[in-house]
């Protein structure tokens, strides 16, 4: 885990995917850090379509010292898959990635980020956040974390091996 490659910044947003040239609504739910790489960090959007109503998957932007490197666009059937879909990937190794649902009818959802805990026996942790919205119009979407608090801010703690934890999100 030598290279900065290793732990790009993210920017998960859920993505309304209807029409190509939809106007996008956008929500910021969690701003992710790197303990190693601290000009890396990711941001958690939620996006939808201009209603805020019909949402359809996840996008996963990187930044690096505030500039856009890449971006994923990951669609609901693909996280709803028992493994996810990995958002960072150095060499062979998984390094994130991310499953979950998200229902906007009934204004909620589940996410949850498993991450490379350790390199050497490729041993895997994961944490699992609620995503919640009020039932009146215009509300915006929360991500609370297993202590029930709401979580804006959080940090991948990275150690030799791997990904520590996530602080701030994980138990």
């Amino acid at each position: 885990m030598r290279n900065k490659s290793l732990f790009l910044s993210v920017i998960f947003s859920v993505v309304g995917l209807s029409q190509a040239h939809a106007l996008e609504h956008t929500e910021k739910l969690l701003t992710l850090a790197n303990t190693k790489y601290t000009d890396s960090f990711a941001e958690i959007l939620m996006v939808s379509d201009e209603t805020n109503q019909n949402i359809a998957g996840l996008r996963y932007v990187s930044k690096k010292k505030g500039v856009q490197t890449g971006f994923k666009n990951l669609g609901l059937a693909q996280l709803k898959n028992a493994d996810g879909v990995v958002v960072d990937q150095y060499e062979d190794y998984k390094v994130l990635s991310i499953r979950g649902t998200v229902d906007a009818k009934a204004n909620k959802g589940v996410l949850t980020l498993r991450y490379l805990n350790n390199g050497m026996f490729m041993s895997y942790e994961e944490c699992t956040a609620q995503l919640v919205r009020d039932s009146a119009p215009g509300s915006q979407w929360k991500l609370v974390g297993p202590k029930k608090d709401v979580v804006t801010n959080a940090s991948m703690v990275v150690g030799a091996m791997g990904v520590q934890t996530i602080q701030g999100l994980c138990k």
